[in-house]
């Protein structure tokens, strides 16, 4: 990911995508408030594990139908001239980040399986820890997919550019 940061092609958008999930789950860790009991922080780490399910699952498909179409895009880059080495940059972060994305929510869905109401032997403060962290979690895969669009329009802006006749070499359309 470091190497994109020095990439101008997508520096911009992955440091707007971090500084956004950043906010976000900043946010939801403050307004979720101190966790005062055991109680407390199961019902929390529940509600969080249930609504992670769905979003985990969502990722998944998400990464897995953009990585194919990045195929098709590579395909129909390859068959028209020379196109520019930002658009293969871009090409590159988007597959980078849609693995990324991929993994960590397969690894999420995993992680949230564990059903925590059996748990009799774990000590009361793990649980507090988990859903931080289970947040956090899901405060990264939200940076990785937010990046991931932020540098698909950008690619996809540049690749309208350079086939249509209609638009600049920025994908912005030309005026008449």
């Amino acid at each position: 990911m470091f190497y994109y940061l020095k990439s101008s092609a997508t520096r911009s958008n992955i440091l707007i995508a971090w500084f956004i999930t950043f906010l976000l789950t900043a946010g939801i860790l403050f307004l979720s408030g101190q966790i005062y009991s055991e109680a407390q922080a199961i019902d929390l780490l529940s509600s969080v594990q249930k609504a992670s399910l769905y979003y985990a699952s969502a990722i998944v498909g998400t990464s897995a139908t953009i990585l194919a179409l990045m195929l098709t895009l590579l395909t129909f880059i390859q068959n028209r001239k020379e196109p520019s080495k930002d658009v293969f940059t871009r090409v590159h972060a988007v597959t980078e980040f849609c693995v990324y994305s991929f993994v960590g929510a397969v690894i999420l869905m995993l992680y949230i399986s564990f059903p925590i109401e059996v748990f009799e032997d774990v000590p009361n403060y793990s649980f507090k820890y988990a859903f931080y962290i289970l947040c956090l979690w899901n405060g990264a895969l939200a940076g990785f997919m937010i990046s991931t669009i932020l540098i698909l329009r950008e690619t996809i802006r540049g690749i309208i550019g350079y086939v249509s006749p209609d638009f600049d070499k920025d994908g912005d359309q030309k005026e008449k």
